[in-house]
């Protein structure tokens, strides 16, 4: 049996990817905006990007936003999220 594994566009890199999620997160005005680089530091993941919403619905917009976009244009399949709004943070 074949195993499936999501379809996701190839043409986009982490690096890219990283540049796109901080964009939506500007224009959404998230503040404290933070890339860091831990290609060097690690396998897990190439960036980790931290960012600050004003409330709830800013936050919960702001995540389906990236997660619908990032699905839409560039083909990313959608990732699994921690974490609540209601807590004050999401984990993508």
């Amino acid at each position: 049996m074949e195993d499936k594994q999501p379809v996701s566009n190839p043409n986009l890199d982490t690096q890219e990817m990283a540049r796109i999620i901080i964009d939506i997160m500007s224009d959404m005005k998230g503040e404290d905006i933070l890339l860091m680089d831990l290609r060097d530091i690690t396998i897990i993941t190439d960036f980790f990007i931290i960012c600050t919403t004003n409330n709830e619905r800013q936050l919960k917009a702001m995540v389906e936003k990236i997660l619908e976009t990032l699905k839409k244009d560039y083909g990313v399949p959608r990732p699994r999220a921690e974490g609540v709004a209601e807590g004050g943070w999401i984990l993508v």
